[in-house]
């Protein structure tokens, strides 16, 4: 027999026992005494925001709601990853152009945020494109919001940076601002109700209310036309009625942002570019129009009367006493008698001014 015959039947008897005393052993080989196998930590990918704002209550006030929007890739640059030779491969290259420029524009994502704490937004690893909706604190006071910006969701290693928002106290905020942040909140409750609660909206309108510049007709109709952006399925009426406000670039008075306007006629339309807008009219009170409460008022107080057996009262037992004496003088007393008769108090009503309303439904 050859050498080389011979070591191929060693290695193969050899591996022929290695296999059986696996197999007698289960089939595995023993882990060795005190041996345990460490699972990998788990990898976070999102991105972790920090929001201040001061004079922001748990309580009482609307969170921060953040927009994430996807960053789509780029047609040109989708197109040419298709194709390694533009030029051998021309079909190829204008065919994914086409399929690129028909993609569907990618979903906004909506997360509610409580300030002046570090939260965690799980999300799947890429760039998106970030923007805030302000709170409404329970005063009606509201605040400024970055301009969007890029963020890129990848695995968290690394405390945030705190974005801080500037107050506008609630005398300062106009309408439109109000508006603008009731139509976002409402979109972003209605597009996303899992990440975003009825109830969020709810304290929205009603903080956006508490403020004195407030108008109840624009709030309900800055909710509606949202509302009905978002049933239409209209993704740029959906956007523009989201659209993260008060932004820094927008003008004093005015709830653009990041290119939109908002739905009711008090608002200004523009982008967070710092394109020409049209500023809301600061509105002034005119407290003219009277109030009236209805008040009760007293005209007698209760008191007690007798009443004569001859039927004649008097308003006091003295008084009847007097009348039985003249009788006998008289001599025509006929053993009269007296009883008490109760007369409780008597009240009127009237109209009295108890403040003064403005046009727009603000009261002094």
């Amino acid at each position: 027999m050859k050498k080389s015959t011979i070591t191929k039947a060693i290695a193969a008897a050899a591996s022929f026992a290695l296999a059986a005393s696996l197999t007698a052993c289960g089939g595995q080989p023993q882990e060795s005494a005190g041996e345990q196998i460490q699972e990998p930590e788990a990898i976070q990918i999102g991105i972790k925001l920090d929001v201040k704002a001061e004079g922001w209550n748990a309580d009482t006030s609307t969170p921060v709601i953040a927009m994430l929007t996807p960053v789509a890739e780029d047609t040109e640059t989708a197109a040419n990853a298709e194709s390694t030779d533009n030029t051998a491969n021309a079909e190829n290259t204008t065919e994914a152009a086409s399929i690129a420029a028909a993609a569907e524009e990618p979903e906004t994502l909506y997360r509610e945020i409580s300030c002046n704490e570090e939260n965690m937004v799980e999300l799947e690893a890429g760039e998106y494109e970030l923007g805030l909706i302000s709170p409404i604190n329970a005063d009606g006071s509201i605040y400024t919001v970055p301009d969007d910006t890029k963020v890129e969701a990848a695995e968290i290693t690394e405390d945030a940076d705190a974005i801080q928002l500037e107050l506008i106290p609630a005398e300062q905020v106009q309408p439109a601002q109000l508006e603008g942040i009731v139509s976002a909140v409402t979109v972003a409750a209605k597009a996303d109700p899992a990440s975003v609660q009825a109830a969020t909206l709810e304290r929205a309108k009603a903080n956006a209310l508490a403020n004195p510049n407030a108008s109840a007709e624009q709030i309900e109709a800055a909710e509606d036309a949202a509302a009905e952006a978002v049933a239409s399925g209209d993704k740029a009426a959906m956007d523009n009625a989201a659209a993260s406000r008060p932004t820094a670039s927008a003008p004093e008075g005015s709830n653009a942002g990041s290119g939109s306007s908002a739905p009711s006629e008090s608002a200004s339309t523009g982008s967070s570019t710092g394109s020409t807008q049209t500023s809301a009219p600061v509105h002034e009170h005119n407290f003219s129009t009277p109030i009236y409460s209805t008040e009760s008022y007293l005209i007698s107080e209760a008191y007690s009367k007798a009443a004569c057996s001859c039927g004649t009262t008097f308003p006091s037992v003295g008084a009847w006493e007097a009348h039985v004496t003249a009788l006998a003088d008289e001599g025509i007393y006929n053993g009269h008698s007296w009883s008490s008769v109760y007369v409780p108090a008597q009240y009127g009503t009237r109209d009295v001014v108890v403040g003064y309303q403005c046009s727009c439904g603000a009261t002094s």
